[in-house]
Formats: structure tokens, sequence, C-alpha cells
């Protein structure tokens, strides 16, 4: 069994479309700075952990767990 998941092309366009709509679900329409942390954790019940030393470690900002519940991230960018 394969733990990869192939992730489909959006085009730029596209992105916006789904992000456009997705602000007004989550009563954020047009505010901005988009408290993307609170969504996340509240509204889709995900972790976030910080992690020291991430990028340094592993060449990457973050990384989503394997059962999309958890976002690592280096502390310093967090």
């Amino acid at each position: 069994m394969s733990l990869l998941r192939k992730v489909p092309y959006l085009s730029y366009e596209q992105i916006g479309e789904i992000s456009y709509n997705f602000l007004p679900e989550h009563g954020l329409e047009k505010q901005i700075p988009i408290d993307i942390e609170s969504i996340l954790e509240f509204d889709l019940g995900m972790g976030i952990i910080p992690i020291p030393g991430f990028q340094q470690n592993h060449s990457v900002e973050g990384s989503l767990s394997i059962d999309t519940k958890t976002i690592y991230v280096d502390e310093y960018v967090f």
C-alpha cells in the first residue's frame, strides 16, 4: 500500500475560486488578516505543531500528516 497521494494540479484561477468560496463559509468574507490558525484548529479540527529546526532538518517549512489531521511546521516560520 502506497502512502503517497496523487495531488491534482490546480491553476491559480482554480485555487483563487476555491479560497474565495471557502472564506464566506467560515465567516471571514473580506477580513484581512485571515486567521488561518483558528480556521485550521477550530473549524477543520486540525492540529498545528511547531517543531524547532524542522526546515533545517527536512528542507521544507511544513508538512501535512498522513491522516491529514496535523500540520507540522518549522517553529521559526510559525
